[in-house]
């Protein structure tokens, strides 16, 4: 199970606020990396990540808002390495919208597994998850 997120009623006072900070400062170094600002980050309780981005969503983009929304009761059942994969997948949105705009999600009408854009945030997030591990473990305070 992952530290990032804990149940509301575990989290202690706090928590999450450490842990929004931590996300913003691990993508304020991505994004420097691939010369883009930041995209601004929430965590949400999963009761209202439905309204943010669908019922049973881990995370999203949203680009008029240029931030990344994450569930962290889903992420809370993750793997470390698999919540790395969830954030780095939607910042990889994050770079898709700042240098394509909309036309980047244009392919909204075809199964989720089959838009392009998926596709490619999926491979960026596995690609990318092995390159910034040092990185997310040092930022998050997990094992180095």
């Amino acid at each position: 199970m992952s530290d990032v997120a804990q149940r509301p009623s575990s989290a202690p006072e706090g928590a999450m606020e450490r842990r929004e900070r931590a996300l913003r400062e691990f993508l304020t170094a991505v994004s420097e990396d691939f010369g883009v600002d930041p995209p601004s980050v929430a965590l949400v309780d999963g009761s209202k990540i439905a309204s943010q981005c669908g019922l049973r969503a881990c995370g999203c983009y949203r680009s008029r808002e240029k931030k990344i929304v994450l569930n962290y009761d889903c992420l809370a059942e993750l793997d470390v390495l698999d919540v790395l994969k969830v954030v780095l997948h939607e910042f990889y949105h994050h770079v898709q919208f700042l240098r394509r705009g909309r036309e980047a999600f244009s392919d909204l009408d075809k199964p989720y597994r089959e838009r392009p854009h998926e596709v490619r945030a999926e491979a960026f997030g596995k690609t990318f998850s092995r390159f910034y591990e040092d990185l997310w473990f040092r930022i998050l305070g997990w094992r180095s």
